[in-house]
């Protein structure tokens, strides 16, 4: 049993705490609509949008346990193979992680008062994270065995490299920003600080959310080679 804690035990853990996030999400995107009905059309289908490609991930995730745990049980050779939904989870993590950047690298663009250098900057890295990993998922269906995943490494690392550096590059560029267009009144600056302390967290987490897939198919093609002869 001990040997899929660390694979499917962990997945099984981080899926339950992900379905407990997307309800709190959920209920964000619930309230955002309810109190900001005059934003513009295209920012409530942005964040509609997102909903969206949340709730494909969790399905696709959901796909690949039953898939794993309940379809095959008693046959944990299966781990040492790919599957279409673990692919096209991880691309859908990485649309979101992409658009929300975009999104953020805009921000930037507005509250630098036109920086198109630095937005430039951040668009590009966004760009190469974004082109790299549509690369890894095209090999990635390629590929027939998980433990063959070592052949795309370099190219998932460049791709994590130029997403966290973009992710600081905003996170810093909001917090200078924000601090700088303070007015000296105490409520709006109040405003400003929780505005940079959000910036910094949310950023933290698009890293997490970057790396948590990567390393878990780097898991697996460590873990497939050599694959339990037991199942639970």
């Amino acid at each position: 049993m001990g040997e899929f804690d660390g694979i499917l035990g962990a997945l099984c853990v981080a899926y339950v705490l992900a379905w407990g996030l997307f309800g709190i999400q959920s209920m964000q995107s619930f309230n955002y609509f309810q109190k900001f009905v005059d934003d513009t059309v295209w920012l409530r289908s942005l964040v509609a949008f997102l909903w969206v490609l949340d709730t494909l991930q969790l399905v696709f995730i959901g796909h690949l346990l039953y898939f794993w745990v309940i379809t095959n049980y008693a046959h944990p050779t299966i781990l040492s193979f790919n599957i279409w939904s673990l692919n096209i989870g991880v691309f859908v993590t990485n649309l979101i992680i992409f658009i929300v950047e975009l999104y953020l690298a805009r921000k930037v663009f507005i509250l630098s008062r036109r920086n198109a250098f630095l937005t430039g900057i951040i668009i590009v890295l966004s760009l190469n994270y974004f082109g790299f990993e549509i690369a890894v998922q095209v090999r990635s269906f390629q590929l027939k065995r998980l433990v063959l995943s070592h052949e795309i490494k370099w190219i998932t690392s460049v791709a994590l490299a130029s997403a966290s550096v973009a992710d600081m590059l905003i996170a810093l560029s909001l917090s200078y920003y924000l601090r700088k267009s303070r007015t000296g009144i105490k409520t709006t600056d109040s405003l400003q600080c929780l505005a940079i302390s959000f910036t910094s967290h949310s950023t933290s987490c698009l890293g997490s959310c970057i790396q948590i897939p990567c390393s878990y198919l780097s898991t697996l093609g460590r873990s497939s080679g050599a694959a339990p002869t037991q199942f639970f």
